[in-house]
């Protein structure tokens, strides 16, 4: 169901535990939700312009569990104390998606301790162009996160405008399994800090998430990596061994028209089981082909690779949802 704004009747439905709607506007939400005590889901889906801002009461609705939209803001939640110490006002919220940088504050953070899931997004001005405003650095404060998300818009701009002064990777949890970056510009270098991750399984870097010519990683990095995604990016040569993913299973590349090669010595991660290619060069499709090649020629399983040019296509073969 589409509204143009909240739908004010549902204000009256006191059971309610799952909220979801569409909208194409930008509304805020009613200090009369928070009267919703059994809330637990609330999801309203949108354009990318769409922005919806919560009031303090938010605060108040302490069974929520998952929280999704498109863009929203959050305000800094009321100052209280129980004799002394900080009241948690979500301990039982465990996703939050969409929300904007700028509510990226401590005030805000320090109540979300328990949640494991977390989405940031806003258009890269929302980030802002100051070395104070584009500072994650309370994001490592987050020890029970598992999945990360930072998505930075880029409509209606120049590509290599308002890039992160300081890097945002040194302030990720270290314990993250699943990260996407998309539009942050990181250099490639920047991807070595994140391969030391102890736990990270899954890698996510979408369009404009890193930047550069060249990706040669250092050895020892990304122990745990079993899914590797890189898409729309101007990556034209990348210098890796086995010894660089040494648990890959799965790795994806999408519009990637400026690499050419897969390194050989993929052949001898015999974790590899399949190497899904979109929208790539030619020269780029041979060398997976050369890959499965080395790898019979081994003895061992050889990998499984797949060539699509039609994006439907790969969306039947499920290899990767946009989800957060």
């Amino acid at each position: 169901m589409f509204f143009s704004s909240f739908p004010l009747q549902i204000l009256s439905l006191f059971l309610l535990r799952y909220l979801s709607f569409s909208t194409r506007n930008s509304f805020g939400i009613p200090g009369g939700l928070c009267r919703l005590l059994n809330l637990q889901t609330f999801i309203v889906r949108g354009p990318v312009i769409s922005f919806i801002k919560f009031p303090e009461l938010i605060w108040e609705t302490t069974q929520l569990r998952h929280l999704k939209l498109r863009n929203f803001y959050l305000p800094d939640p009321p100052s209280s104390s129980i004799d002394g110490e900080r009241n948690l006002f979500w301990p039982n919220i465990q996703s939050v998606s969409g929300l904007i940088p700028y509510c990226c504050t401590k005030k805000i953070l320090s109540r979300f301790q328990n949640i494991k899931k977390l989405c940031i997004r806003g258009h890269v001005y929302d980030y802002g162009v100051h070395e104070e405003v584009m500072d994650l650095r309370h994001l490592v404060d987050l020890h029970q996160l598992e999945t990360l998300s930072v998505k930075v818009d880029r409509y209606q701009v120049s590509h290599g405008s308002s890039r992160f002064h300081k890097s945002p990777v040194l302030h990720f949890p270290i314990k993250l399994k699943k990260l996407k970056l998309v539009g942050t510009c990181l250099s490639w270098e920047e991807l070595n800090i994140i391969g030391q991750w102890p736990n990270l399984e899954v890698l996510k870097l979408k369009p404009n998430a890193c930047h550069g010519l060249e990706w040669r990683p250092i050895e020892g990095r990304f122990p745990q990596l079993k899914f590797l995604l890189i898409e729309g990016t101007n990556l034209k040569c990348w210098k890796a061994t086995n010894d660089h993913f040494p648990a890959l299973e799965h790795l994806v590349i999408r519009h990637c028209f400026h690499l050419e090669e897969i390194p050989i010595e993929f052949a001898d991660i015999y974790s590899l089981q399949l190497i899904e290619l979109q929208n790539c060069s030619a020269k780029l499709v041979a060398s997976a082909g050369r890959i499965q090649e080395e790898q019979e020629s081994l003895g061992s399983k050889a990998v499984d690779v797949r060539s699509y040019n039609d994006p439907a296509e790969c969306e039947l073969n499920g290899s990767d949802s946009d989800s957060d």
